[in-house]
């Protein structure tokens, strides 16, 4: 519809009144910006996760050299998808190990880990090892959340670290 209107002409009265209507919206979530330290950290936070999710994609692209494969522009975009594919994988792992770990914390009325956990961010990437050789085949073995999360619980409730179990 912007489109349409802004081909005419500039002096078009509803493409104004719908740029003024813009400036006015844009101006109140500034004044509500400024003026709200709730929504200030909850835009901070939002950002942080944006940029936690790009600092992934730019580890998982180190490993071949900071190159996306390919020659022509489908192959480069099939290498973008498949950063994006391997990350939202890695962060779906992550969540279901937090998941896990948090329904374990909370069974064990643990009001601290509870909090620990709660703070984790899922995008977390460093205790993945995105280097060596890896086979891709089919087998009947999966990897089974809960032991991974119990060992994981056994070693923070033993250590009461301040430590993600992740790392």
């Amino acid at each position: 519809m912007i489109r349409k209107l802004s081909s005419y002409s500039k002096k078009n009265p509803t493409l104004k009144a719908l740029i003024e209507f813009d400036k006015m919206t844009m101006s109140i979530y500034m004044l509500n910006y400024i003026n709200d330290i709730d929504l200030r950290r909850r835009v901070s936070r939002a950002l942080n996760r944006g940029e936690a999710f790009h600092q992934l994609r730019a580890g998982i692209l180190q490993i071949s050299g900071k190159k996306l494969l390919g020659k022509t522009d489908k192959a480069y975009e099939i290498s973008n998808q498949c950063n994006k594919i391997l990350a939202c994988c890695i962060i779906y792992y992550n969540t279901s190990i937090l998941s896990e770990l948090l329904a374990k914390a909370e069974a064990a009325n643990d009001e601290v880990l509870c909090s620990q956990i709660k703070r984790f961010s899922p995008v977390a990437w460093q205790h993945i090892n995105l280097l060596g050789n890896f086979e891709f085949r089919h087998t009947d073995n999966v990897i089974d959340i809960q032991d991974v999360t119990k060992f994981a619980v056994e070693n923070s409730i033993n250590t009461k670290t301040t430590e993600s179990p992740l790392n």
